[in-house]
């Protein structure tokens, strides 16, 4: 398995310690009222920090807008691995929002394989990824291609497919993001 859930009855501890410690130091001061937010006061605690899932969405949503950017100078290689570089952070965040301690490893199709063991949708993503996983060494070392260099082994086709599969994969992994969010008006 490439990733692990938390402990979060440890850390609730944890921060219910530190909640106190911080109550207890306001009474020498002019606090007059504290509101606590996040997983904590919600009572779904994580191990891991809730914006941590979205800050890996938004550096894997700018790589894929880097993609298209080095397309237009003809960086094709580079689109290609920036593209699984994407595929693989949205991925990740999926496995950080549905509450992962920890996430390993770089396959877009297995970091797929672990979501599909949390959601079921998945499932058919994981090609997707395999797909992309082709990129992740090839598109930058020279020794990883029979011949010639990386930046002249991919073309505009391989640059605009790979930009699409990832658009493919990050609008599944944003939709399943949305699902997961609390009901505000419950």
């Amino acid at each position: 398995m490439g990733f692990r859930m938390p402990r979060a009855r440890e850390r609730g501890k944890m921060l219910d310690i530190a909640l106190q410690q911080f109550l207890a130091t306001l009474p020498a001061t002019d606090v007059e009222r504290v509101i606590q937010f996040g997983s904590h006061a919600r009572g779904s605690l994580r191990s891991s920090s809730d914006d941590d899932a979205l800050r890996w969405l938004r550096q894997a949503e700018h790589d894929l807008d880097d993609a298209h950017f080095v397309i237009t100078g003809n960086r094709h290689g580079l689109a290609c691995f920036l593209s699984q570089q994407s595929a693989e952070k949205g991925v990740k965040a999926f496995l950080f929002a549905c509450g992962a301690e920890a996430v390993w490893g770089h396959s877009v199709a297995e970091l797929c394989r672990d979501a599909a063991e949390l959601d079921g949708t998945f499932e058919p993503i994981i090609p997707l990824g395999a797909s992309l996983d082709k990129y992740y060494i090839p598109t930058r070392c020279p020794d990883s291609l029979p011949g010639g260099i990386p930046a002249e082994a991919f073309d505009i086709w391989d640059a605009e497919k790979a930009v699409k599969t990832t658009q493919t994969i990050l609008s599944h992994v944003r939709k399943r993001m949305r699902d997961l969010q609390p009901n505000e008006r419950e």
